[in-house]
């Protein structure tokens, strides 16, 4: 189910094999920046999931996020447009304790059958001895 209420989006899923509903909830602003906040209903526990506000700066797109139950701030950068949203795009999670987790991905349509995803993903701590080694090396 989805709609507007005024200016808000809504949109609501209810897994029918589950007890749970999601529920995300959106508002766009005049300088085109969308807030976002997905919530989960279970049984009688309400909770926001994730908070998110998504920009298309240029080619470039723009998405700062806190999702809620790691306690990590997420920030993704994308190259794309309205059209092609981020073809290409890098995301990095800062969590509470301060390690950084580091995700590049790449997606290209050739077609409707043919598509291309390729996703590299490295943890902070991988990505931090690796910035070590090539300082030793160097």
């Amino acid at each position: 189910m989805s709609g507007f209420l005024g200016d808000v989006t809504y949109e609501a899923t209810h897994a029918l094999s589950g007890s749970s509903t999601d529920l995300q909830l959106g508002y766009s602003l005049p300088s085109g920046v969308q807030l976002t906040a997905d919530v989960r209903a279970d049984g009688n526990q309400v909770g926001i999931d994730k908070v998110s506000a998504f920009h298309v700066a240029g080619p470039f797109n723009v998405e700062p996020a806190w999702l809620r139950a790691s306690r990590t701030m997420r920030l993704t950068l994308g190259r794309g447009g309205w059209k092609h949203r981020c073809p290409f795009s890098l995301r990095t999670d800062m969590h509470e304790d301060g390690s950084k987790d580091y995700e590049l991905a790449y997606k290209h349509d050739f077609d409707e059958s043919r598509k291309l995803r390729a996703r590299l993903s490295l943890p902070g701590e991988t990505a931090a001895r690796a910035q070590q080694r090539a300082a030793e090396i160097g």
